[in-house]
């Protein structure tokens, strides 16, 4: 319970800090594909070039387009993202890579801890794991 709301914490300190740092002080982030799940209510996103789709259980949820990405400028491992889609909905995402993230229903490891906000405003957090590009 005290990692969730420090993470809740955290989302909304970079929200603020987003909006007030208009300067362009925050260093922008560059992201390789990104997938990530979360489970109860299970939910899956998935980010490559830079366009992120957001699905539930019954369907595709909506399609962004990546409109900024900011590393955090005290600690190298967090960013927050935010994309747009159709009708002015949005997403909001904060990472943070701690390579230790579990979905509770599995032994497996995942590098990054996400939170999403999504267009109903609901918070929900999972894991992240980059995608393997074909070459």
């Amino acid at each position: 319970m005290r990692r969730k709301s420090y993470l809740i914490a955290a989302l909304f300190s970079l929200l603020i800090t987003t909006a007030c740092a208009e300067d362009g002080s925050q260093q922008d982030a560059e992201f390789g594909p990104l997938k990530c799940l979360g489970t109860e209510p299970f939910w899956s996103l998935e980010l490559k070039d830079k366009t992120i789709v957001l699905e539930d259980m019954d369907s595709v949820q909506g399609q962004f387009k990546l409109t900024k990405a900011i590393t955090s400028s005290n600690h190298t491992n967090r960013w927050f993202l935010t994309a747009s889609g159709a009708d002015s909905a949005s997403v909001s995402v904060v990472l943070s890579k701690t390579n230790q993230c579990s979905n509770d229903m599995s032994d497996f490891s995942y590098e990054y801890e996400v939170m999403l906000l999504t267009p109903e405003q609901q918070l929900l957090s999972g894991c992240c794991n980059r995608i393997e590009s074909a070459k």
